[in-house]
């Protein structure tokens, strides 16, 4: 399992944690979502201060090993965001 730490532009901590097939973000403040048509698919996750993240995204920007980490779905749990990968 491997996490990174990430600090937006308000100096907010945000913590990557990847799992087998998905990555874990925590922290922020406030964080908007957008919806597809269907209210349970959500399309994009902004915390206050970025950083703005869609299905589609690579998250590899964070964990900066070359890896790709392509978003597939996004689930909501409680404090976390939960990035289903590709």
């Amino acid at each position: 399992m491997e996490s990174v730490l990430y600090l937006n532009r308000y100096r907010d901590e945000i913590r990557f944690t990847e799992e087998d097939n998905k990555v874990i973000m925590t922290g922020g403040q406030y964080m908007r979502y957008g919806w597809d048509e269907d209210p349970d698919v959500i399309t994009m996750v902004d915390p206050s201060g970025g950083p703005y993240i869609t299905v589609g995204s690579d998250l590899q920007m964070f964990f900066k090993d070359g890896k790709k980490r392509i978003i597939d779905k996004i689930k909501l749990d409680k404090e976390q965001v939960i990035f289903m990968l590709k």
